[in-house]
């Protein structure tokens, strides 16, 4: 086999028009090549989330827009759902506490009570915006602040007395709330009122108190007359006056 491979070759130099260069890169189809290296492309480098938004805050919230005549409009509710009675607590004055089924389109600035167990006997206000331009005089709370916890009267149910705070100043969060147990209201039709459409009212006598519950906190309870909701007051001393809404929900700017 070398000697005709030596043949082969001996032929091929000496035949005319023998390329050597040709010979020399010539390549043997049985021979292995030598494997080829592959190209590495680098890895592209992790992407970095971007950073959170920040939070939103009172002040990025855009003010609301005040001007020319604005006014509410307002219906009687009469149809309620009981949220809190003082049964078994020993109370000298009878307690039930009731909240309003406000119609569509309407929101709640309080809620009811009374100083017997008997049914409701009086109708309550809810209120919308009369136009588009006036629902700047309405705002959602910002807060809940408990006023009263019924623990150590002695009633059969647990409850407690919630009032809302007001995300602004200029305006006015009127009614209480009660309910029966300890967690914070969730009420997503509850509003503040602007300061322009409030007055103050004179004091009366509460409609329910603490007094003879046995319960921890005192307070007493006050039917707001323009509205027909209810504010509560914490301690055991009255109030020089208290604030409902007005009679003409209309302010001009």
């Amino acid at each position: 086999m070398r000697f005709l491979s030596s043949l082969v070759v001996l032929f091929l130099v000496s035949a005319p028009g023998f390329n050597a260069q040709a010979a020399n890169e010539w390549k043997n189809p049985d021979a292995q090549e030598p494997p080829k290296k592959r190209r590495v492309t680098p890895a592209a480098p992790p992407r970095q989330a971007p950073p959170p938004a920040p939070a939103p805050t009172q002040a990025s919230v855009p003010a609301p827009v005040l001007e020319g005549q604005l006014s509410l409009q307002a219906v009687r509710v009469c149809n309620y759902q009981l949220s809190y009675v003082d049964k078994g607590s020993g109370g000298k004055i009878d307690g039930s506490f009731y909240l309003p089924g406000i119609p569509d389109g309407y929101a709640m600035i309080g809620a009811y009570a009374q100083g017997n167990y008997d049914k409701p006997s009086d109708c309550i206000l809810a209120v919308k915006p009369a136009n588009e331009q006036s629902i700047s005089l309405l705002q959602i709370p910002g807060n809940w602040n408990r006023v009263w916890t019924d623990k150590g009267s002695g009633a059969s149910m647990d409850g407690s007395i919630w009032h809302p705070t007001p995300q602004s100043n200029n305006y006015v969060c009127l009614g209480s709330i009660a309910k029966k147990g300890y967690k914070q209201p969730n009420l997503s039709n509850y509003v503040c009122v602007h300061r322009c459409l409030v007055e103050s009212i004179p004091v009366n006598y509460p409609v329910w108190s603490t007094k003879g519950t046995g319960s921890k906190q005192k307070t007493n309870v006050y039917k707001l007359h323009n509205s027909n909701s209810f504010f509560a007051v914490p301690g055991k001393n009255s109030p020089a006056s208290l604030t409902d809404i007005k009679g003409n929900m209309s302010c001009s700017f």
